[in-house]
């Protein structure tokens, strides 16, 4: 089994590749980068493991996001930085179109964390949240079209949704048709528990506290709501009583 093992240096993350119960390392990826002012402007400049710049990334941060903040151009940085390091560990360039066991394989390893599959193990000490992936990944779409003028790549497959929201004239529910991207992953709101309750939430708590419940719990919902009982009167009424 092939297993590879994120680890943190001077450089930047270093993968070191190691195949069954080896303890040395066959190889080592690290992507790493450079900075350099000129002129005014900072530039931003990527190389593979063994030192060779990576001249469609140069093109992208300096040229494309050109009048980019610094801010998205370094996230941008990050993104190309997974993304080339990937390619080095899989036997990759950037001339892949990505076909959809390729990107499966690669949302993996963008994920990061520790996976376990069949052939190949993972053991990457950062962890990206589905709102950072979906960031990346809007970044590689521009970047494989603009860049590297690949047209077909699973990253691009789309899907379009079609949303009911509301009553409309004469009882037609509105129709919002979305379409987004097969790759980006869902994010879920926050939810936030209002301060306050409307009259009518209060009588479908109500009504549910009748139905399922008994009157003790009905007294205390109306004691809660009609007299601002607080959370802990009803903890210590069930030890008094």
């Amino acid at each position: 089994m092939k297993r590879i093992v994120e680890r943190g240096g001077p450089l930047g993350a270093m993968y070191e590749v190691y195949y069954d119960n080896e303890k040395c390392a066959r190889n080592r990826t690290c992507i790493f980068h450079s900075m350099q002012m000129y002129d005014g402007f900072e530039y931003i400049l990527l190389f593979s493991s063994d030192g060779r710049l990576i001249k469609p990334a140069y093109e992208y941060m300096n040229i494309v996001l050109n009048r980019a903040s610094i801010s998205k151009r370094r996230l941008a940085l990050q993104a190309l930085k997974v993304l080339y390091s990937f390619f080095e560990l899989f036997g990759l360039n950037d001339k892949s179109e990505l076909d959809k066991k390729e990107l499966s394989k690669f949302m993996d390893f963008l994920n990061g964390g520790c996976k376990l599959g069949n052939e190949i193990s993972l053991e990457c000490s950062t962890l990206r949240c589905n709102s950072t992936m979906n960031v990346y990944f809007a970044i590689y779409r521009e970047y494989y079209k603009d860049i590297l003028k690949v047209e077909n790549s699973a990253l691009y497959e789309a899907v379009t949704r079609q949303l009911a929201s509301g009553t409309g004239f004469l009882g037609y529910a509105r129709v919002e048709t979305i379409t987004g991207y097969n790759v980006n992953q869902k994010v879920l709101a926050p939810s936030i528990i209002p301060k306050y309750i409307t009259k009518e939430e209060y009588f479908l708590i109500l009504d549910l506290i009748k139905k399922k419940y008994g009157l003790r719990e009905e007294i205390i919902i109306t004691l809660m709501y009609q007299y601002g009982l607080r959370r802990l009167h009803p903890i210590l009424w069930f030890f008094v009583y």
